[in-house]
């Protein structure tokens, strides 16, 4: 007797007790998948592109370096559109709609518009830096003197406004930490009084920093955040958005938080068309109401614990992992097919269940 014999001779004991013990055995799977998917709330989406890669690897390594160095360099991009942006009433609009993003959208830097904008220029050797719009022009001279400051200055042109003068551009510049991943605690730096300066400098330890103020590890800023400013920019948007001033959302920081809602959105309705059409595949195969619920109820618990580990292992959901619902559909479905198809040829002329799910197991369980 081989060790394939053996194996398969264990794998039919091992169904016989599975037989006998069927209630229970469902009973546990069940809670046990019930416990796991308790933790399918707290599974994380990473639609970022450093999310491609490994927290080692040292392409994200040095990535994070950068960022740490540099800042964060995702950012958001509103584009909007006029008949003439060097109009009284759209400025006056423009820079509502600029105060508006400033006071309300949490974990930002800043917003940088035609409103804010520096005007920059040399006279005599000397460098002059100066705000574009001091105050809102209120008479058609304020105006024109504004746009030929504007048209004069060549770093503004198809960033502030178009050729056409038909559309500008609102920045808005992210933060790189995360709020979570600060101190709220200030710094505690103290002098002591044995900080003197006699004949000599003598520094006391009276000079200290609080831990935090040490630069432990910092969070990066998270996609829940990226997905709590994308949606309050798009909640003002809504408030602003007219028929003289449409405005366009862009912007790598945009465009990530974009691909997680599609992201989500398409892997729950290609799963459910998957579904369907497996459960006309399996019906038209079988011809059993059991043969469709019972490989279905295999890919649904199998779906729910994957993911669910996901989750208490704190792995990511990534545009990488997004293929992985649709591998466990074909993988388990395949197998389901495979076991059932023994089963029902066997049980067709036994009419034995136990026998049947013994020789099925027997016969394919080592192939699954």
């Amino acid at each position: 007797m081989n060790w394939r014999t053996k194996t398969e001779a264990k794998i039919e004991v091992f169904s016989d007790w599975l037989f006998e013990n069927a209630k229970k055995t469902i009973l546990v799977i069940f809670l046990l998948v019930a416990a796991l998917g308790s933790q399918l709330p707290s599974l994380k989406i990473d639609t970022t592109t450093e999310g491609f890669l490994h927290k080692s690897d040292p392409m994200r390594v040095e990535y994070d370096i950068f960022r740490d160095q540099f800042g964060r360099d995702e950012k958001l991009m509103i584009a909007v559109k006029t008949e003439n942006i060097f109009d009284l009433s759209f400025l006056k609009k423009l820079d509502s709609f600029h105060d508006a993003l400033e006071s309300e959208l949490p974990n930002i830097k800043g917003v940088d518009s035609l409103i804010n904008a520096r005007n920059t220029y040399g006279i005599e050797g000397e460098l002059i830096v100066e705000p574009l719009i001091v105050s809102l022009p209120e008479t058609k001279g304020e105006l024109f003197k504004l746009k030929e400051t504007v048209i004069s200055n060549s770093l503004y042109e198809n960033s502030l406004y178009s050729e056409d003068f038909t559309m500008t551009t609102v920045t808005i510049d992210t933060e790189t930490y995360s709020n979570d991943g600060l101190s709220n605690e200030p710094v505690n730096i103290e002098f002591d009084d044995g900080l003197e300066f006699d004949d000599g400098l003598e520094f006391d330890d009276g000079l200290e920093f609080d831990d935090d103020s040490l630069g432990g590890q910092r969070v990066y800023l998270t996609d829940a955040e990226n997905d709590e400013i994308i949606a309050k920019t798009q909640s003002i948007m809504q408030r602003f958005d007219g028929d003289n001033f449409e405005i366009y959302l862009s912007g790598s920081a945009a465009i990530a938080g974009i691909f997680k809602q599609a992201l989500m959105n398409d892997s729950v309705i290609f799963i459910s068309l998957m579904m369907i059409v497996i459960m006309i595949v399996l019906f038209a195969l079988f011809r059993r109401i059991s043969g469709v619920i019972l490989p279905l109820a295999c890919v649904s618990l199998t779906l729910i614990t994957t993911v669910s580990l996901m989750s208490v292992f704190s792995a990511p959901f990534t545009m990488a992992t997004q293929i992985m619902p649709t591998f466990l559909l074909a993988v388990v479905t395949s197998a389901s097919i495979h076991l059932l198809a023994v089963f029902y040829k066997d049980f067709s002329k036994t009419n034995d269940k136990k026998a049947s799910l013994r020789y099925a197991m027997g016969h394919s369980g080592l192939q699954l």
